[in-house]
């Protein structure tokens, strides 16, 4: 009963706020993950949207949306009658300050309330820790979790933006003075309205007092969130690019090989792609009998309209180094995978292991990613399944390729942003020992010579139109890769 109590006066609330009945086009969602700062920065910005007239969430969260996540913010709006929304403004901040603010506060359980999909179901050591009446920040770390899932709670609301048909703001709060202006750009008011302080350097920027011990966990437990921050900037305005265009282009490949700042490259051109974090499950997917139709389902419950694909490529040594160095084996392996294997298996340790080294995996001649089975997948489907054409792109030489490669995506040759006609470069990694590199070289000895007999830059048509079998490629199944020597291309079979 009081948690309905709870809802009813927050919806009452709401409703001074947000319109209850007809059109609400004007209607402005601000969503914060709840440091102190960014909430400052949420109160300042809803101060100036009243000025300019706008419906905006209330600022001080009575409402309940200021910090739900994306799907519960959505629930939330039905029940108050909101139809129509102008734009999201997501004001992110560094997780690190969050948990700090949070913990500081006593505000754990509370924010984890709201930030989080669930609390029903969470591990008593994460429940103890959120519960208990004096969190230290230092425990938070130790414990080596998203105890409020912030990076769930960010990628709800990326992932909703990419198909939403309004724009999506994301605005990093200590940097925000320096945006202001093509923020009221993005929602159509002028800058005056803002407050002053939203223009002043440093008014919101938030100061870490952490050990280094707990700085270092937190480091580790929010690695790929803090990627995915870097990569978004202080500010991005994301706007349904799948919608916009009726077709899209798919990006795939084993991970490791520069595929993020390719799809990047490509989104910038004003491509639609899909999803950049793989939000939708596709940018590292075998290709299957579920593909080889132009419409597409994916999990997410989003369409997929493919007009093409891009599968990219490199040396699987670099690409398994490069992934073991990141300790993103787990998560990748069970993306490349077709399924994992036993859990008694040398194979699965050497999978699960947060610890193993590129010589463990080299001494064990193990595919570990099966990036053979993966390659195949995608060369038998350009070889005829595909009702797309499909490129095949060398990841390290493919600023040599701008023109043909606008050519190949239907857009203008200027199209490519400047960063893409770079020379790309891998990442410097710690040299391999000679018989390390050896075995794995070893190990992918077909596959090196079958993509090498590809070459750097080559597509297949669609269905019947392509060749029937790709240089070096046999009908084999499509788990393995061909036994005969790579460099004999096969005969073709006559067209009828």
């Amino acid at each position: 009963m009081q948690v309905c109590a709870l809802l009813l006066v927050g919806i009452v609330a709401a409703a001074r706020s947000l319109p209850t009945a007809g059109p609400t086009s004007d209607c402005v969602i601000v969503i914060s993950q709840g440091s102190v700062q960014a909430d400052r920065f949420v109160a300042k910005l809803v101060e100036g949207l009243d000025q300019a007239n706008l419906r905006v969430n209330r600022a001080d969260d009575s409402d309940g949306i200021l910090h739900r996540w994306h799907g519960a913010a959505e629930e939330m709006l039905y029940r108050l009658g909101v139809d129509s929304v102008r734009a999201v403004v997501y004001a992110f901040e560094d997780p690190r300050q969050v948990l700090q603010d949070a913990a500081e506060h006593n505000m754990l359980y509370k924010l984890a309330q709201r930030t989080r999909q669930s609390t029903a179901q969470i591990s008593s050591p994460t429940h103890s820790l959120l519960r208990h009446p004096h969190p230290t920040i230092e425990d938070v770390a130790a414990s080596m979790t998203d105890v409020l899932e912030l990076e769930a709670h960010f990628d709800s609301w990326y992932s909703a933006a990419c198909h939403q048909g309004y724009p999506t703001i994301f605005i990093r709060v200590g940097a925000s003075s320096w945006h202001m202006d093509r923020l009221a750009y993005v929602l159509g008011i002028p800058t005056r309205v803002f407050p002053r302080e939203l223009f002043v350097d440093n008014t919101f920027r938030s100061k870490l007092n952490i050990s280094e011990a707990a700085d270092i966990q937190l480091l580790q437990t929010f690695n790929r969130m803090h990627l995915k921050y870097e990569r978004l900037g202080e500010f991005r305005v994301v706007h349904n690019n799948c919608a916009k265009l009726a077709e899209e282009v798919l990006v795939v490949s084993v991970g490791g090989e520069g595929t993020t700042s390719f799809i990047d490259n490509l989104n910038t051109a004003g491509v639609a792609t899909n999803n950049i974090w793989d939000l939708d499950g596709l940018k590292h997917r075998w290709f299957g009998s579920e593909m080889a139709h132009i419409r597409m389902q994916t999990h997410a419950g989003y369409p997929h309209n493919i007009k093409a694909a891009i599968y990219v490529w490199d040396d699987p040594v670099h690409a398994v180094g490069s992934l073991i160095r990141r300790g993103w084996l787990w998560d990748q392996a069970e993306k490349t995978r077709l399924s994992m294997p036993r859990t008694n298996s040398t194979l699965h340790w050497l999978i699960t292991n947060p610890d193993v080294t590129v010589d463990q995996v080299a001494s064990a001649g193990e595919d570990i990613l099966d990036i053979r089975g993966h390659f195949s997948s995608w060369l038998h489907a350009a070889n005829g399944q595909a009702s797309f054409p499909i490129l095949f792109l060398r990841s390290s030489t493919r600023w040599k390729y701008g023109k043909q490669l606008c050519q190949f995506l239907g857009i203008a040759e200027d199209a490519l942003p400047a960063s893409f006609h770079k020379e790309h470069k891998a990442k410097a990694t710690r040299p391999l020992a000679d018989r390390t590199r050896t075995l794995l070289e070893h190990l992918y000895a077909d596959l090196i010579h079958t993509q090498q007999t590809l070459g750097d830059f080559k597509v297949f048509p669609p269905g019947q139109h392509g060749a029937k079998h790709a240089p070096g490629q046999d009908q084999e199944p499509a788990n393995q890769l061909s036994s005969h020597n790579p460099g004999e291309p096969q005969q073709e079979q006559q067209q009828q």
